[in-house]
């Protein structure tokens, strides 16, 4: 009897442990829940002021006749941030505002920037807005190109391409599309060994792979199939 007593004793204090156990598990995984949705809820908000500031640019630069202009010069900034010490400083959260705006100022001159744009960039400093200058310049870029029935054309290749054979490419997509223009995109990536991979429109739906790594996974895939 102490014997089954015992043992009643140790499974009702496993059972407890359990049941404690998964409470706090219960309660850890609704936390990490709660925090997942602050984040996703974040990135929508975020995605949505990009969307917001895009289009007010795309308006005003549209109404100033400066659309084209305004264009190359964010073109130019995704070109500057490409530098580390550059985006870093710009998207610094604690940097001073008015030594945001000397760089600014400074990089407009180099990039020879329109008022509109150098005013644009200013007033994201201004309104803490920043951190979403990225954001911003690729949402400005999808209005841009849907509004000038432009087709972006992502070139990725192993090497630096020459200007003749980008002009080539972006004659070829044109023709292929019958887009009114083509903006080109060229990315280095020594992966792809040789050749090309060709992505069409900013959301990437189409993909054209011509690339020696392709051709490579082709005959991978045809092998696994064989065997």
């Amino acid at each position: 009897a102490c014997v089954r007593a015992s043992c009643s004793r140790s499974e009702a204090n496993m059972q407890a442990t359990m049941r404690a156990a998964a409470r706090t598990a219960g309660s850890a995984s609704a936390s990490v829940s709660r925090r997942a949705q602050r984040r996703v809820a974040c990135r929508a908000a975020d995605t949505a002021a990009a969307g917001a500031y895009a289009s007010a640019l795309m308006d005003l630069a549209t109404e100033a006749k400066v659309l084209d202009a305004v264009h190359a010069d964010l073109d130019k900034v995704a070109g500057a941030l490409a530098n580390n010490e550059m985006r870093e400083f710009l998207l610094n959260p604690v940097m001073e505002a008015d030594n945001k705006k000397d760089v600014i100022s400074k990089l407009a001159g180099e990039l020879e920037l329109c008022s509109y744009t150098t005013n644009f960039l200013c007033l994201l400093v201004d309104k803490q807005r920043m951190n979403s200058i990225e954001a911003i310049v690729s949402e400005f870029d999808s209005m841009y190109c849907e509004r000038t029935n432009t087709t972006l054309a992502t070139v990725t290749s192993a090497v630096e391409l020459e200007e003749g054979q980008q002009a080539l490419i972006a004659k070829k997509v044109q023709e292929i599309t019958g887009a009114k223009s083509v903006k080109l995109k060229p990315v280095i990536d020594e992966s792809v060994i040789g050749g090309l991979v060709l992505t069409l429109g900013s959301d990437g739906s189409t993909q054209i792979d011509l690339s020696v790594r392709g051709k490579l996974e082709e005959v991978e895939r045809a092998l696994a199939v064989a065997a």
